[in-house]
């Protein structure tokens, strides 16, 4: 404890804006002046990529991608809420709002394709093409259709009522994967 103080208050000096002279005093061997890796990432964040993508539409005048961004933003900015103090979000976090997100505009497309609205279906494509920019890619059917055929056999399912069992383990396996709308068929398709 001895030895520490000092080292503290020559940390605490060197760190603050006035230089002082000290006269020299020698630093145990066992202290270490360099900061550790851990703080450190190797690639941005989705989080961070979505912020940077914002100040550049807003140079470039995109006002569509603008939009598009503002409201990814507005839903991270809601989930940063709900956590606390977080400065950001973590990716798993960010694709499950992302995803989130998607599914709404997926439904907003059917909903105005319904409802012969094509100006609408545009513009929710086009925000549907910037989220999924963000999205890691999902998996073909051809893939998809082989991983629900080994859930159901390590499920054991027999029946479409065993269905809640395989989507179990394809959440458990493949969250974030698949199309859960294929996946869902898929499974009806071949339990049925």
């Amino acid at each position: 404890m001895k030895l520490l103080l000092p080292v503290l208050v020559i940390f605490a000096l060197a760190s603050t804006s006035t230089a002082f002279l000290l006269p020299s005093c020698p630093i145990p061997s066992t202290f270490s002046w360099s900061s550790s890796s851990s703080n450190t990432r190797l690639g941005a964040s989705i989080y961070d990529d979505i912020n940077a993508a914002m100040k550049q539409a807003m140079k470039d005048k995109a006002k569509e991608k603008l939009s598009a961004l503002r409201n990814i933003k507005s839903a991270f900015g809601t989930a940063l809420k709900e956590e606390g103090a977080a400065e950001s979000l973590p990716d798993e976090k960010a694709i499950a709002i992302l995803t989130k997100l998607r599914k709404q505009r997926l439904e907003s497309i059917e909903m105005f394709q319904k409802g012969n609205r094509d100006d609408m279906v545009q513009a929710e494509q086009a925000e549907l093409a910037i989220l999924e920019a963000y999205l890691p890619q999902l998996a073909d059917e051809a893939t998809t259709r082989e991983w629900v055929a080994a859930a159901i056999v390590e499920s054991g399912a027999k029946a479409k009522s065993d269905m809640g069992k395989v989507m179990g383990v394809m959440m458990k396996k493949h969250k974030g994967k698949t199309d859960n709308k294929l996946v869902s068929k898929l499974v009806g398709e071949m339990l049925g």
